[in-house]
């Protein structure tokens, strides 16, 4: 049985289920395509999509986390560490 026949959701819906729940870093989406076996094409075309659509925007995820990191006493390394 080949890869894609195993993928229960095309990159983008996949990609689209995770920014439903809280917002990603470009390279935090990259790496977990990656890790479900999407091929780089179809990554980088769920990656653009998500950019033109305003569905993904590392500016906002930087807004949300930072305050978070923040309250939570999270250092730099801590945060160089997560990625």
């Amino acid at each position: 049985m080949d890869k894609q026949s195993t993928q229960k959701y095309s990159a983008t819906n996949y990609l689209l289920y995770l920014l439903s729940k809280r917002d990603y870093s470009e390279q935090e989406l990259h790496r977990k395509l990656k890790l479900k076996e999407y091929s780089a094409e179809e990554i980088e075309q769920a990656i653009e999509t998500a950019k033109a659509h305003n569905w993904l925007s590392d500016e906002r995820f930087c807004q949300t986390f930072y305050p978070l990191s923040r309250s939570t006493r999270c250092g730099a390394s801590p945060i160089k560490a997560k990625n």
